[in-house]
């Protein structure tokens, strides 16, 4: 896949703004050479992570592209990713085939729940171990089902925490391709 694609692709919604940002900085110097100098500073001094950036480099790009986005959709992505291996490593691309299961039976701080879901998720070290750093990291399109285990005694003792972790995994899934089975049990 070219950088056109990718670029058309994360302007029509197909690919997300953190695929799209893994992919230019995993060939940023081929794309550095391919694209206008201006556009490409605009594409690399953004932030990902800000949902005001996002819409700014969409439209630069929308003005600059406009002709081409009409050929761009889900499905022309889908054919991409499935016959393009090199493009599946490079988005860290997986087919959902595994379930996650998430004990909530032992855990009664923020702290503690926060750490759990570092292990259970296998985050980096990284992680800023806050609801904001979940929200942006978590990818559970990975999984078929999240199931969470004795969630309800968990929610009895930090219902604050355990609702926030719910609605993250919630709205994760429903902006997957994938979508993830969220169970409470």
């Amino acid at each position: 896949m070219n950088t056109i694609d990718m670029i058309c692709g994360f302007v029509k919604e197909c690919i997300e703004p953190k695929i799209f940002e893994q992919y230019i900085y995993i060939n940023i110097k081929n794309i550095e050479h391919e694209l206008p100098a201006d556009i490409f500073l605009e594409i690399i001094s953004i932030d990902y992570n800000n949902k005001y950036d996002i819409p700014h480099i969409k439209k630069i790009l929308s003005n600059y592209y406009g002709d081409q986005l009409e050929k761009y959709n889900d499905a022309f992505f889908e054919i991409e990713v499935e016959k393009d291996e090199d493009l599946r490593k490079a988005i860290g691309y997986k087919e959902p085939d595994e379930n996650i299961s998430f004990d909530c039976s032992e855990i009664s701080t923020s702290a503690q729940l926060q750490n759990k879901i570092k292990e259970t998720f296998n985050l980096s070290d990284y992680y800023g171990m806050n609801w904001d750093a979940f929200n942006d990291i978590v990818d559970i399109s990975v999984f078929k089902e999240v199931e969470l285990k004795s969630f309800y005694e968990m929610y009895n003792i930090i219902p604050d925490d355990s609702l926030t972790f719910l609605e993250i995994l919630i709205k994760q899934s429903g902006h997957s391709k994938h979508k993830c089975r969220i169970t409470i049990k």
